[in-house]
């Protein structure tokens, strides 16, 4: 049976394109290529294009996702790791990390706590680069989130300061932005341009709002600030 040892999936990652598939022999390549010195052990390929790369340990898991975004062939690949309640079905996939970039960030907001506070006012906070939290780079801050690709996208938010009379502008720059088919909810096309019918649903704009989890972030599980704060979203037309 697929799960009768936990142990060798908890070593695994799960990866995908959202735009196009793959060959096998490419991707193997690639990934021996550029995860080899990982402890790469074996690329298993599934159905919808779904991949699996397990790894000697464990925790080289981690180092590989929290090292991305990655580029195979000049393709952006998505991946999470390994949970035993995953489902291999793109129309089941909601939520994704995508790396984004906030310009105009206070430097206030410069550490642990307040990264954390302003990442989550876009989605649920991963990880951030070393420059970031290390303040050697200040013109913008580069963080990995994870969006609910089921609700609007923010371009911007606002953040209330006592050292300011008018609310100070942070911008959100994505990496790339996740696109879902109308119809089908699957990535990588749209059941619209096959002349199928979308259906006439939306997501309200109340499901799933963009509040803090709890759950692995950038500051573990320290308190973080309260600080006033409004966001501008995108609008359904």
């Amino acid at each position: 049976m697929l799960m009768n040892d936990m142990e060798q999936w908890s070593r695994c990652m799960i990866g995908f394109f959202t735009r196009c598939k793959m060959p096998y022999h490419a991707v193997n390549h690639i990934a021996r290529k550029v995860w080899g010195s990982y402890g790469l052990e074996q690329v298993l390929t599934l159905a919808d294009g779904f991949i699996i790369f397990r790894f000697i340990e464990e925790e080289a898991v981690s180092e590989v996702i929290e090292k991305g975004p990655w580029m195979f062939g000049g393709k952006t690949i998505i991946l999470q790791k390994w949970t035993p309640d995953f489902q291999f079905d793109r129309s089941k996939v909601s939520k994704l990390p995508v790396w984004i970039r906030l310009k105009g960030l206070p430097i206030p907001l410069w550490t642990k706590q307040g990264l954390s506070l302003a990442a989550s006012m876009v989605g649920k906070p991963l990880s951030c680069d070393e420059h970031t939290i290390t303040c050697k780079r200040l013109d913008y801050a580069w963080l990995c989130v994870k969006l609910d690709v089921r609700l609007p996208f923010v371009h911007h938010f606002d953040v209330e300061s006592p050292l300011s009379e008018e609310p100070l502008r942070v911008n959100v720059e994505y990496e790339w932005k996740p696109s879902r088919c109308e119809r089908c909810g699957s990535f990588g096309h749209s059941c619209v341009q096959k002349g199928v019918e979308p259906t006439q649903g939306k997501p309200k704009e109340d499901e799933g709002q963009r509040k803090m989890e709890d759950g692995p972030n950038i500051l573990g599980r320290d308190k973080r600030p309260h600080l006033p704060t409004t966001t501008q979203q995108e609008t359904y037309a």
